[in-house]
């Protein structure tokens, strides 16, 4: 499977080779609501250090179909009215590959989980939530700057 992204002019086309994440799709069932983040498991390699991940704890993240926020930078500072999300499902390799992160860190022993990359009608939301791991269990993780976020779901 392949996709192609064109340039800004559109003469230049870039093919990516996706068979190596499996299955990718656009408009998935995204796991709406309102999530904090609880903890935090840092990959190999990581932006921040514990004590700024442990400042990010308690972050909250709002998904639906037509909006997604995240107050890490303020209530009304990362909010999308129009968001795109796409999943890929990955297995414990791809995982690794991509988060430096084992399964076993993150308390799944699963085969494989969903990636959600969301962006914001047709540009990048670089926002905290822009990319978040979805369970077969429904634990969720957001993706942010090496560390993988778990997510309570709140009421």
């Amino acid at each position: 499977m392949s996709a192609k992204a064109y340039g800004y002019d559109k003469s230049e086309v870039i093919t990516f080779d996706l068979s190596r994440f499996g299955e990718y799709r656009v408009f998935p069932k995204v796991p709406t609501g309102d999530w904090r983040a609880a903890s935090a498991t840092a990959g190999n390699v990581t932006a921040l250090s514990q004590a700024e991940a442990d400042d990010i704890i308690g972050t909250n993240l709002r998904l639906s179909g037509n909006s997604i926020s995240s107050n890490l930078n303020g209530p009304d500072a990362s909010v999308c009215d129009s968001p795109v999300y796409r999943r890929q499902s990955m297995n414990e390799r791809q995982f690794i590959d991509w988060f430096k992160v084992w399964f076993e860190e993150i308390g799944t022993s699963e085969k494989s989980v969903d990636v959600f990359e969301v962006q914001c009608g047709d540009r990048a939301w670089l926002e905290f939530g822009n990319v978040f791991v979805v369970t077969q269990h429904n634990q969720m993780f957001v993706a942010w700057n090496g560390y993988l976020f778990e997510m309570a779901s709140t009421p």
